[in-house]
């Protein structure tokens, strides 16, 4: 499945020079899925891959072997995509 996010124009981030980002630790990402995210059975791996401004994506993966259920989030380093951002 791929969820695709952007902030909100009202973000708190809106407006704000880029190396704000630099002070934030953690990306909190939900896995939102349709009807059928009830016949997945286990959540083997979470990629993110994340742009500023419209730039090149910087990506990461981490592996996983839990079962899954319905709107899990997961909150992972922030710092794994610090350089790849220029931040």
């Amino acid at each position: 499945m791929i969820n695709r996010f952007a902030l909100d124009s009202a973000g708190d981030l809106i407006n704000q020079p880029t190396h704000v980002l630099a002070n934030y630790r953690n990306v909190i990402a939900p896995v939102i899925t349709i009807v059928w995210g009830k016949e997945f059975e286990k959540m083997t791996l979470l990629e993110l891959s994340l742009s500023l401004n419209g730039g090149n994506p910087a990506y990461y993966s981490w592996p996983y072997d839990v079962p899954f259920q319905t709107g899990p989030v997961f909150t992972v380093p922030f710092a794994n995509f610090k350089e790849e951002l220029g931040l």
